[in-house]
């Protein structure tokens, strides 16, 4: 008897655990069918990197790594497990690096560095602080000088030489004013003085000029000519400013310190009292989740595709490498001149590149990065090459330009490199204080997704020439399955109304959709990648440029590798 009733509670055991395991088993895929998908590509997701994985069809050797990849990739509860974990994680990594590490700093170093430290160690993720010119982000039509310029002042016409009576006994030579600060001169008959001559020249002597007579007449001795005179120019009146204050801020580790003042009268803006953001030079370990690397103060990067090697600048281009991508370059803005177009070629900035001070303890080799030192190569070149990492860096002062937790730059970085490259085509720019900015919030991003981590934080939105209307019509696209990704708009009152521009780039040409959109007659934005493809709608679009079009040719900074490519392909599709 009792050994039948052991029995049958190692079965009843059983049973249980095997109920719970195909419980755990199917409970993500019932809350999947309950919930949906909610991690299709969309604006939270790095579409460029890979296709999510898709659940197998036919059974291979690799079915189960296959099935596991698309629980990874679908599963709601498994995301939400992945999210626990390192929220708990991080929890833990939050509390070691405001407590612990600090202390353990000061036990090894002796002291801590000051936080607003300016020349952090090799092994500190933030580089000097730049020279804030506002400059680069105040637009054109603002005007700069503090005071009004001097005016020239205006000389008179030279007063006609007067000649002297004839003389009847011979001639005397007729002493000349005295002049300054010019060398020994001689007048001959008909000649002027210099107009710069002064008054205190040598004196210039005057020879007559002999007649072939018995009797000789002596000529007309000619007086030299007065030194011009000049009308004095009124004193110029110096501006005197009437500054207001429009914006100011506190340094802290998220802020600037500075106060940004406008004159009412001229326009002019000021910035005074600028103090550097505070730094956390605390020791952060690098770690990672999901294709994300945690960062401080809730900030995250991506930790694919080379970013690693563009942020420590380890992987520099050779200098057989950079002519190779200067002639490709060169070779395609040559093609594009022959027709009239303009060409522009951008490299957008990473993340990193621009908030380094967030990120952990990374040995930087060189704070000259890969495309710091390929934008000086270029320097020269026919090609208008952009990087607006300097633009960025000014912006930066007054509002974020990427997301906090995606890798993408927010609306006010895709703005600030829209008018980058409106400077590199002469174009009329608008002045980023001139924009209705709102601060608002906005929670993760794509690499939250990566990560599960996700936190609540500030943003901006703004709104640029509302009284422009466009229309938007969207196109089948080859690259990912969102219907947004090849779009052509058309703008009614645009500034160059008479001007078409295409943008061919990856998801980084969305930022500047907002602003390019409203500015050019017609404006067609699409993947890289659709050249490949041969999209109609591009072919199309590319066919039709013309003088005085633009093209942009442009991809984050780590893709620059694909330019020269498209650059190439590119330029076979505009010679046919």
């Amino acid at each position: 008897m009792n050994t039948h009733r052991k029995v049958s509670f190692k079965a009843v055991l059983t049973v249980v655990a095997v109920v719970l395991a195909a419980a755990v088993v199917a409970a993500p895929w019932l809350i999947h069918a309950v919930a949906g998908d909610n991690t299709n590509a969309g604006e939270d997701t790095l579409t460029e990197k890979r296709e999510l994985a898709e659940f197998p069809k036919e059974f291979s050797n690799d079915w189960f790594a296959r099935v596991e990849s698309y629980f990874t990739d679908h599963s709601p509860a498994r995301n939400r497990l992945i999210g626990l974990k390192t929220a708990t994680a991080l929890k833990y990594d939050g509390f070691y690096r405001k407590n612990v590490s600090p202390v353990l700093t000061n036990i090894v170093i002796g002291k801590q560095k000051p936080q607003n430290a300016q020349q952090p160690d090799p092994d500190n993720s933030a580089g000097p602080e730049a020279t804030v010119d506002i400059g680069l982000i105040i637009g054109f039509d603002t005007p700069r000088p503090t005071e009004s310029p001097a005016e020239t002042p205006v000389i008179t016409d030279a007063p006609t030489p007067t000649p002297t009576p004839e003389l009847t006994d011979a001639p005397t030579p007729t002493p000349t004013p005295e002049l300054t600060a010019t060398p020994e001169l001689t007048a001959t008959p008909g000649a002027t003085l210099p107009p710069d001559a002064t008054a205190e020249a040598p004196i210039v002597t005057a020879t007559p000029t002999p007649v072939p007579t018995a009797t000789p007449t002596p000529k007309p001795t000619p007086t030299p000519t007065p030194k011009p005179t000049a009308t004095p120019a009124p004193t110029p009146t110096p501006h005197v400013h009437n500054f207001t204050v429009v914006r100011s801020s506190t340094a802290d580790l998220d802020n600037y310190g500075y106060t940004l003042k406008r004159c009412a009268s001229c326009g002019e803006y000021s910035l005074t009292d600028y103090v550097p953001k505070l730094i956390d030079d605390s020791y952060l370990a690098p770690e990672y989740a999901g294709g994300a690397i945690y960062g401080k103060r809730d900030w995250l990067f991506y930790s694919g595709d080379s970013s690693e090697a563009y942020y420590r600048g380890t992987n520099l281009l050779t200098s057989e490498e950079m002519a190779s991508w200067r002639a490709a370059f060169e070779a395609l803005d040559e093609v594009c001149r022959s027709k009239g177009i303009d060409l522009v070629i951008m490299a957008a900035p990473n993340k990193e590149q621009m908030y380094p001070e967030y990120m952990p303890n990374y040995k930087v080799e060189t704070q000259n990065k890969r495309q710091d030192v390929f934008l000086n190569y270029m320097q020269g070149s026919s090609v208008r090459y952009v990087y607006p990492k300097a633009e960025l860096t000014t912006t930066k002062i007054f509002y974020d330009v990427f997301y906090k937790q995606d890798t993408h730059w927010n609306g006010l970085g895709g703005f600030t490199g829209a008018m980058a490259i409106y400077r590199a085509l002469g174009l009329q720019t608008t002045n980023v204080f001139e924009l209705d900015v709102t601060e608002k919030t906005r929670e993760g991003g794509d690499l939250s997704n990566f990560s599960g981590y996700k936190t609540t934080y500030r943003d901006w939105s703004y709104s640029y020439k509302p009284g422009i209307t466009t229309t938007v019509e969207y196109f089948e696209n080859h690259v990912t399955s969102s219907n947004t990704e090849l779009s052509q708009f058309h703008a009614d009152g645009a500034l160059y109304a008479d001007k078409k521009i295409v943008v061919l780039g990856d998801s980084f040409r969305h930022g500047l959709t907002a602003v390019l959109s409203k500015d050019f007659g017609r404006s067609t934005f699409a993947h890289r990648k659709e050249m490949d493809y041969q999209t109609p709608v591009v072919m199309e679009a590319l066919a039709e440029l013309g003088p005085g079009d633009v093209l942009v040719l442009m991809a984050v900074e780590r893709y620059d590798g694909q330019l020269p490519g498209a650059a190439d392909t590119l330029r076979a599709i505009l010679q046919n």
